[in-house]
């Protein structure tokens, strides 16, 4: 499996967690990333009770160890990320979670701007999974700092290089700055 590229860093002494706990019902996460640099597992859990507050408190996410290793894809493509993201995948028999941990070293100026659905402004973090697995085409979701969610479809042949937003996908999530 694999996550689309990290945005922030942990800092030396203050550190903010902007954590996203998102719901979705399809499993196979991967765009376009090196097998080698990007590989993490989701863990199984049967009877999972996660509680969509944001927080990693339940005994799933104690138990499941942290994937990073992250590049950018914004300022500078596949530059070596200037802050810290990690990320935990678990499933159950009806859903996946993600648990994304962004630290800012600059936590007051992290931008927290509401806005209409699929009209992200601000700070944001996002997976895009890759359920053809073809490396061309993913189902696309990003969530704003201030809760704002973004979901699509990006595509290789699409030549804006960004996801059409005009797909619409039933999903859940929380942020915490």
């Amino acid at each position: 499996m694999h996550l689309q590229k990290g945005l922030f860093k942990k800092s030396s002494g203050r550190q903010i967690l902007f954590t996203i706990l998102c719901l979705f019902t399809i499993v196979e996460l991967s765009f376009g990333m090196d097998d080698s640099l990007k590989s993490c597992k989701a863990i199984y859990f049967p009877e999972a009770k996660i509680n969509l507050d944001g927080q990693e408190d339940e005994k799933e996410w104690k138990e499941t160890i942290a994937c990073g290793n992250f590049i950018q894809q914004r300022p500078y493509e596949k530059a070596p990320p200037s802050q810290l993201t990690e990320f935990k995948v678990i499933y159950d028999d009806e859903y996946i979670y993600f648990m994304i941990q962004a630290y800012d070293s600059m936590p007051k100026k992290i931008v927290r701007r509401l806005a209409r659905r699929d009209d992200i402004q601000g700070d944001w973090v996002g997976i895009q999974i890759d359920t053809y697995n073809d490396r061309t085409t993913a189902f696309t979701f990003f969530i704003s700092a201030a809760g704002v969610k973004f979901d699509g479809i990006q595509s290789e042949t699409d030549n804006t290089g960004d996801p059409d937003p005009t797909w619409d996908a039933i999903w859940e999530a929380k942020t915490i700055v």
